[in-house]
């Protein structure tokens, strides 16, 4: 066994060439062991262990070499290959899976790195775009045994400098030759036709995964439409163009590869699952046909349930994962008496939410009254829905996770990344911070448990993205999972260079090593997507800047995806990475994130109409949606009278893009329920209050008694004395008790002036309230200009037709 293993070393160097020879290196077999010969100076042996059957390459078949290389785990030395020095590194011994590796003694080159210059020194161009930051430099299997028990003696021959102990230097060629073994055990098949994979989808996804692909010579299959992003960098003979949703061109791919994979998990499971069970139909070169078994990775099972989000949540629920309450709602006519159920059940806020098809914000509703029951039954009623209850999130955080398995489905492996903080506005990820802002690092690892816990659960190999709500007293809640590499992940391509989140979808769908951990290779990370703005060409000043920035300890990564750019279309990502605290990197990084603001809120503003007071709110309200998030603003009321005052307030903030709730809490009769919202008010994450009151007005200043938040009073014109006896209430509060009031019934200016206040520390809606500030200005300019073009008497009576 040893022997011919040994004799395939050679032939896969010899076909491969490791794409550059290694000089002055013979690798020679026989039947007793393998000799390596970098120039030839001095022999050490090591004998190996003995085995009681044929070992293979699982943990399990090596404790016994832990006892025969324990006292190489101290051994330092200098591995001098064609006169390049390659110091500073130490052998050391991993007990729990028997494996050796080497580890630079150097801190500057961070933990389990080697140099590219050592790579290329070692095992060449090839082996090294292979095994960097994976085999070489952190661990090997470590096989040297003939099968049935019978000793292999393994010899090294290594270029010794006279003054050192030549036992030192074998440590390092062991180890060199253990990576040359797996190396070909791994990839026997090169001298046959390479493994395909076949991705199911060619967006951006598919496109880096086919960039990760490139340098190994991993070919990837791709279904989608012929000028897909993925297609656009990645030319070969096993393409198929179609829909990823039609069985018919699955199934063509399907033969054309070894392996499926996905980038989008909105797949027809039910022609994945017949491929897995049967297999694919293909036609031989004799013209005959057989079925041909390909692997489906992850699980058309794991695929099939993260589909629908309601049994996602309810399987891992059952698996003990921290979830929010949810319940399950009726459709169809049925649908509005199990929305009230749910408002019942949960109070509001509570989010409705489709079960299936719903990603970036899609398929969500947040129901705050019921009003908005009402509103979301009309919208939703034709779909199967889910109730869950309100998140009190301070923050939205994910990780990525490798999960590996063997081919009967037992889980081998799983390997998380570091915990990032997601930013989403309009409800798509906007930005991703590595790590996460003013999180401990207890609550991260926390997170990285549940992250873990979650893909341990599902079935099949490839990296997955869990989405987590981190709360206000530090509990971490899961949101949802992607199988699939993630627009969370895409930082790991320049922060963990070695197995980024597509390196590691590859080499875990191929079940290829990987390392024990993935710790980043900077400090910090920041990734900022590129989404499409009012204009084709609004984000190439985004882009030109982040071209031209350049740091001492900073770096700048732009990736685009040749997409056409549309409003909100993600159509490329910047990386910014450093060795600072998560807060530097943020300061440099300033003007791409006020570039990448300004772009939003230009296409923010072409998508609604001007912001101009003497429009007709109403008008403009009714094709201004909702803004989705946390509540900044409270809207309440002594009497669901007093609604249509505060409608023009309302659509202020609406199309401000503030997030509000509302509520009718009236001090006289309700006062249990005022003094308990007003309580809670400030860590339930509300900034500001604004409330409407008639009469005797003692609403706005009881809720002022009881909440250190602003509190705007609306006066409202009740039936007796024009609303004077309201606006005198709200206004006359005692010393202690500050509460704003504006004109009667003018809830527009409360709206307003809410936003001035957070303006004060949210830069988006300060820069909003400015663009507001000019509008008027303009409004009033046209006026004027007008007025003087038309003269009076034509102006009167154009504003008589209106």
């Amino acid at each position: 066994m040893i022997s011919g293993l040994f004799c395939a070393v050679v032939a896969v160097l010899g076909f491969a060439n490791l794409g550059r020879a290694l000089p002055a290196v013979s690798i020679m077999a026989n039947s007793t062991g393998i000799s390596w010969h970098p120039s030839g100076d001095t022999v050490s042996t090591c004998d190996a262990p003995t085995f009681k059957r044929s070992p293979s390459v699982d943990a399990a078949d090596w404790r016994e070499c832990v006892s025969l290389y324990s006292s190489w785990t101290s051994q330092n030395g200098t591995f001098d290959l064609r006169n390049v020095d390659a110091t500073g590194f130490t052998p050391v011994l991993q007990t729990k899976d028997c494996t050796l590796g080497v580890q630079p003694r150097d801190p500057s080159k961070g933990p389990f790195t080697i140099g590219d210059k050592d790579l290329k020194t070692l095992l060449g161009t090839s082996l090294r775009d292979y095994s960097a930051g994976t085999l070489l430099g952190v661990k090997g299997v470590v096989k040297c045994a003939a099968a049935e028990g019978s000793k292999a003696d393994v010899n090294w021959r290594i270029s010794n400098p006279a003054s050192q102990d030549s036992n030192k230097f074998a440590h390092l060629a062991f180890i060199i030759t253990s990576h040359l073994i797996r190396f070909t055990q791994t990839n026997a098949k090169m001298s046959s036709k390479p493994t395909v994979v076949g991705l199911l989808g060619g967006g951006q996804l598919g496109r880096m995964l086919c960039e990760a692909g490139a340098p190994l010579n991993t070919q990837i299959a791709v279904l989608d439409e012929e000028k897909c992003p993925a297609k656009q960098i990645n030319s070969n003979e096993y393409h198929v163009t179609g829909s990823f949703k039609d069985a018919a061109k699955i199934k063509e791919l399907a033969s054309n590869c070894d392996v499926l994979t996905v980038e989008i998990e909105h797949i027809d499971t039910e022609v994945l699952e017949e491929i897995d069970t049967h297999g694919v139909q293909v036609r031989n070169a004799d013209g005959t046909t057989s079925r041909k078994k390909v692997a489906i990775h992850p699980s058309w099972k794991t695929l099939r349930l993260v589909q629908n989000k309601y049994e996602q949540k309810e399987y891992l629920k059952k698996q003990g994962i921290p979830i929010a309450e949810q319940m399950a709602i009726e459709s169809g006519d049925a649908m509005l008496a199990s929305m009230q159920e749910a408002s019942k059940k949960f109070g509001f806020p509570w989010m409705l939410k489709a079960r299936k098809d719903s990603y970036d914000g899609r398929g969500n509703f947040k129901v705050s009254c019921e009003a908005d029951s009402k509103q979301a039954c009309e919208e939703f009623r034709n779909l199967s829905c889910y109730a869950e209850k309100w998140v009190p999130f301070e923050l939205e955080l994910a990780a990525m996770v490798i999960r590996t398995e063997d081919d009967a489905g037992k889980t081998k492996r799983v390997i998380p990344y570091p915990v990032v903080e997601t930013v989403h506005e309009e409800n798509i990820c906007s930005k991703v911070f590595m790590p996460p802002r003013n999180v401990p690092e207890d609550v991260r690892r926390k997170a990285q448990k549940v992250a873990t816990s979650v893909v341990e659960k599902l079935w099949g190999r490839g990296v997955f993205a869990v989405e987590l709500f981190l709360i206000k007293e530090g509990d971490i809640v899961f949101n949802e999972c992607a199988p699939r590499p993630h627009n969370s992940g895409h930082a790991s391509i320049e922060s963990i260079p070695y197995m980024s989140q597509f390196k590691a979808q590859l080499a875990a769908i191929l079940d290829e090593p990987l390392p024990e951990l993935l710790e980043p290779h900077v400090s910090s990370s920041i990734m900022i997507n590129i989404l499409g703005g009012a204009k084709p060409d609004s984000h190439l000043a985004l882009v030109e800047k982040a071209k031209s920035m350049y740091g001492e300890k900073t770096a700048v990564y732009v990736h685009l995806y040749g997409k056409e750019p549309k409003p909100s279309r993600k159509i490329g990502h910047i990386t910014v990475t450093g060795f600072g605290s998560i807060d530097e990197l943020e300061r440099f990084a300033q003007p791409l994130l006020e570039l990448t603001d300004s772009v939003r809120q230009e296409r923010l503003r072409a998508s609604s109409k001007p912001l101009r007071p003497e429009a007709a709110p109403a008008t403009a309200a009714a094709k201004v949606k909702r803004p989705q998030g946390t509540p900044l603003v409270l809207v309440t009321m002594g009497s669901d009278s007093d609604l249509p005052v505060l409608k023009a307030g309302i659509d202020i903030l609406n199309q401000f893009g503030v997030p509000w709730e509302v509520d009718i809490t009236s001090a006289h009769r309700t006062p249990d329920k005022m003094a308990q919202r007003a309580k809670e008010a400030a860590d339930r994450g509300l900034k500001v209050i604004i409330a409407a009151a008639g009469g005797a007005a003692h609403l706005p200043g009881m809720l002022a008694a009881y909440t250190p938040l602003p509190v705007i009073g609306v006066p409202v014109k009740a039936t007796h004395l024009d609303g004077y006896d309201s606006l005198l209430s709200i206004v006359q509060m005692p010393r202690g008790v500050p509460t704003a009031t504006v004109a009667i019934n003018n809830s527009t200016n409360a709206a307003l002036l809410a936003i001035r206040f957070l303006g004060a520390f949210m830069p988006e809606l300060l820069q909003k309230m400015k663009d507001y500030q000019l509008e008027m200005e303009q409004q009033v300019q046209d006026k004027a200009n007008t007025l003087r073009e038309i003269d009076v008497e034509a102006y009167l009576e154009k504003m008589g037709k209106k």
